[in-house]
């Protein structure tokens, strides 16, 4: 269960249950406001190889507990300069493998 995925690039993400009415899992996201909506930065080239690796090992992490994340997008991820930290804020789209 995506619930089960630890990695600082990624929300705390809680199960709350079975939707009554349709097949699907409700979670809880903790919001992180910390950093910039990547979109609204210029990036130098150090910045842009350091958030490619933290996002490829966050899903790498999601990947290994049998989810893909389906729409992984640049207005998707924050930017903290201060920690040079990368976060995946919305999941918008998870499925199982």
């Amino acid at each position: 269960m995506l619930a089960a995925v630890e990695h600082p690039s990624l929300p705390a993400t809680h199960y709350i249950g079975r939707h009554p009415s349709v097949p699907v899992d409700l979670l809880f996201l903790e919001y992180d406001a910390t950093g910039e909506w990547l979109p609204a930065l210029n990036l130098g080239s150090s910045d842009i190889c350091r958030l490619g690796g933290q996002i490829a090992q966050a899903l790498s992490s999601v990947h290994r507990t049998g989810f893909v994340l389906l729409s992984l997008r640049a207005d998707s991820v924050r930017w903290s300069s201060e920690n040079s930290r990368a976060t995946i804020a919305r999941l918008d789209a998870v499925t199982q493998i």
